[in-house]
């Protein structure tokens, strides 16, 4: 059976996510386009945790994926207070390259801790998750108390699941420990949205990864695809009318 490089993983996320995106925006009726993208967030949190193993970089990692969140969570909120108020708005509701900017600094004080044990480290490292399992349930809270949606894209599960990648860097081992991380995330999204359990499809294309980054220049399309692809999308929204 054919093998998978990491930027395949990648294309097959982007694919998924694109037609999720398309079936909330234009076919909501489709369920299956929302089942086919609830593959994508595996396959990028796998991407990410095995990435932060080998980016020679960590600054520039996680700016790239932060700053990048952080402009499109500036353009989302601002047209959506434009069309409405914040309490009938999602202006609040933090995308997705936030919550992986969260699971790479996990990541990295994982490694640190791995490469520099000791209290300091450990306690980067718990307080981290601390921090983030916090966060989750007080913004869950707030949602609750004001009516105003305030939750980052998959909360603290999210955030977690890509250091089941970054535990090992025996392919077969890290593999299998993500996988387990995945049937977690999967019930722990499950009370919230069922159709979470879709999710565990991606497992078996995860077990057809080969090891392999693929071709470097591809490296920097991926970062761009997401922002581009939602503003197409909405532009036909715009013109759809």
């Amino acid at each position: 059976m054919k093998q998978l490089t990491k930027n395949q993983l990648k294309i097959l996320a982007i694919v998924c996510m694109t037609l999720d995106h398309i079936g909330a925006a234009f076919f909501p009726q489709a369920v299956w386009l929302r089942v086919i993208g609830r593959l994508a967030f595996p396959l990028f949190a796998f991407c990410l945790g095995d990435g932060c193993q080998y980016t020679g970089n960590r600054t520039r990692y996680f700016l790239r994926i932060f700053l990048l969140g952080l402009a499109c969570q500036i353009v989302f909120s601002a047209e959506e207070l434009l069309h409405g108020s914040l309490q009938d708005s999602q202006a609040l509701y933090l995308n997705i390259l936030l919550t992986l900017s969260v699971a790479i600094g996990l990541c990295f004080a994982w490694l640190r801790l791995k490469e520099k044990p000791g209290p300091a480290s450990a306690a980067i490292f718990t307080g981290g998750l601390i921090l983030t399992l916090g966060a989750d349930l007080l913004l869950r809270w707030l949602t609750g108390k004001t009516g105003i949606l305030m939750q980052f894209d998959y909360g603290a599960a999210g955030a977690m699941l890509p250091l089941f990648a970054v535990f090992t860097r025996e392919k077969y081992r890290q593999t299998a420990l993500f996988s387990l991380g995945t049937v977690l995330f999967c019930l722990l999204r499950a009370g919230q949205d069922p159709m979470s359990l879709w999710a565990l499809a991606a497992l078996p294309v995860l077990w057809l990864y080969n090891g392999k980054p693929g071709k470097k220049w591809l490296q920097y399309p991926f970062y761009f695809f997401y922002p581009a692809h939602l503003a197409i999308l909405y532009l036909i929204a715009q013109i759809r009318g």
